[in-house]
Formats: C-alpha cells, structure tokens, sequence
C-alpha cells in the first residue's frame, strides 16, 4: 500500500488534517486534505510554511513525471504514489528534535530540499551536492506545497531577519547560480551579498 492510499484510509475524526498540493500525474495536482506531518525525528524539524516557489523542474515533471516515484518506490527516499510538491520553501519551525541544536523554535528557515548521505565517497570529498544516494524533498519524497512539512535540519539554514520570507524561498535556485559562479570565476554583486548576509556585510 503506498503513501496516498495508507493516507487516504486514516480515520480524518481521528487525525489532525492539513491542506496539500499533491501530485498524483501528468497535469493531476490536487490541493486535498492530508494528515497533519507527525512530530519530527530526532534530527528534524516542523516547520510551518511560509512561502513556497515554482520552477521549471516543477512544470517538466507537471507535465511527464520523470523524476517523481509514482509507481516504484525511490531506491532512498523509500516514497512510491502521489506526493506533495514543492522543494523551494521558507519556513518557522514549529518543533525540532532532540538532536537539533543550530535551529531553535520560531526560527525562519531556508530549506535546502536536497538530501545527502554524508557517507559517500562524493560527500567525504566535500561535494554533498552530487551524493550518490541523495534525493529531493518535493521530488522525490513529500515537499513544502502543504500547511507544514518535516524536513532534515541539516538542510536547513536560518534566514536574517533583513531578509523576506518570499526572498528565502529562492535560497535553493539562488544557491545554484552562486554555485555556478563560483565554478566559472563569476563575480557576485556586493549588494547580492548584503541582502543575504547583512552582518557580514558591515565588516
């Protein structure tokens, strides 16, 4: 029984219920009814959603699923069936884990979405970005279109308080181009930088 049906069978007079973009196929996103996230792991956090973006990767796998586990459960994430979106998120965290001591309750966050092993020979060379095993949370486990989601804390990184909310949300597509730029030998405006990181900035 995958995700959506084991979902779909809780009693809802029994269970705390929130609202979700779930995608169930090409062109098949439907905002419904689905159980609240339970308490976080030890190394997560909750957090309630405060922005969430689009991009092209969302519209590609909108309209042919190449990427999304629908009928085969992802050799990591373990998810198979319809799933919530959304892997461009800002949020508060509303409850972390034991083990969660860089995030306190309250905080905004900046969601990384991307998880990594830390184990492989690509992480062990400083390069989590292209871990062997890592999958995407709003691709290929459930993501941030929903009330709240749970998420890693390692993924995620506190968001200045200069810094919106909407501005947060495109940390993710932000970082790539840094990335990119740092890769080519790119320039980074300075005015980029202080928007980010606006105490760094007066040093």
């Amino acid at each position: 029984m995958d995700w959506y049906e084991r979902m779909r069978g809780e009693d809802m007079h029994q269970s705390a219920w929130m609202r979700a973009a779930v995608y169930h196929g090409p062109g098949d996103v439907r905002i419904e009814q689905v159980p609240a996230q339970p308490p976080p792991g030890p190394e997560e956090i909750c957090v309630r959603v405060l922005t969430a973006s689009l991009c092209g990767t969302d519209v590609s796998q909108f309209l042919t699923p190449t990427m999304i586990p629908l009928t085969h459960p992802h050799p990591t994430s373990g998810h198979q069936g319809p799933l919530v979106l959304g892997h461009e998120v800002c949020g508060m965290v509303v409850a972390r884990g034991e083990r969660v001591e860089h995030l306190a309750i309250g905080d905004r966050v900046a969601v990384g979405a991307g998880w990594w092993c830390g184990v492989c020979p690509r992480c062990l060379e400083g390069r989590p970005n292209i871990c062997e095993h890592a999958f995407v949370y709003g691709l290929h486990a459930n993501g941030g279109l929903a009330e709240r989601a749970l998420f890693p804390a390692k993924m995620c990184v506190r968001v200045p308080a200069a810094c919106s909310s909407e501005a947060a949300a495109l940390a993710q597509p932000l970082a790539v181009a840094l990335h990119a730029l740092a890769q080519t030998g790119g320039v980074v405006r300075a005015e980029s930088s202080e928007t980010l990181y606006p105490d760094r900035a007066r040093h």
